[in-house]
């Protein structure tokens, strides 16, 4: 299979200009404002100036007790971008795969040249194109 996929990039996987939130949003706004609206399950957390401080996950958000989530800021429960698995668009899928495996919510935001945000990808868009693959092989 790794042959199927030898040659996709990481732009032919993400999804495109995720969706960010705010850090001094609180968890709870997240919550409903956000994952419960987009269906999505994870967001880049940005700072005032728009720059990408962290990752946020539903995961993260579940960790956090009930009673503290209208008080607790997103930028503070979020994955701090030293921790979050990042990568180029053009890069080989097949290279950064591992970097995604050592993340600890498995996603890995994409930044351009100009280290700006312009993607995500998550486990299900890489299972997604290996499934793809499959199905292509298998012809």
């Amino acid at each position: 299979m790794a042959r199927d996929l030898q040659d996709v990039r990481v732009r032919e996987v993400m999804t495109s200009d995720p969706i960010t939130v705010p850090g001094d949003l609180s968890v709870e706004d997240v919550l409903h404002e956000f994952m419960l609206r987009y269906h999505c399950s994870s967001f880049p957390v940005v700072d005032a100036a728009g720059h990408v401080t962290g990752l946020v996950t539903l995961r993260r958000l579940r960790a956090l007790p009930a009673h503290r989530r209208s008080t607790t800021r997103v930028a503070d429960i979020a994955q701090p971008m030293s921790e979050v698995a990042q990568a180029a668009p053009d890069e080989l899928l097949l290279d950064v795969l591992p970097r995604t495996a050592r993340s600890q919510d498995g996603r890995l935001l994409v930044f351009d040249a100009d280290t700006r945000l312009v993607g995500i990808v998550s486990s299900s868009d890489i299972a997604r194109v290996v499934q793809i693959a499959e199905v292509e092989h298998a012809r």
